[in-house]
């Protein structure tokens, strides 16, 4: 099957593997949000929006 091709509702088909490229994971930014999309252990994919973590300096306050 080709990477990208459309089936027969004119949607874009593309495989998982296209965004992967050998990874079990990624990030999808939409939104200013963060998703975690990847392959779970038996197979399936899922998506899961992240928590927003507040980041901290490294090496902390500068002297």
């Amino acid at each position: 099957m080709a990477v990208n091709t459309q089936n027969s509702s004119g949607r874009r088909r593309v495989k998982s593997s296209f965004f992967l490229q050998g990874r079990r994971e990624l990030v999808i930014v939409h939104d200013k949000e963060e998703y975690l999309f990847g392959v779970l252990p038996d197979g399936k994919l899922s998506l899961v929006k992240r928590e927003r973590i507040a980041a901290t300096p490294v090496g902390g306050e500068n002297t």
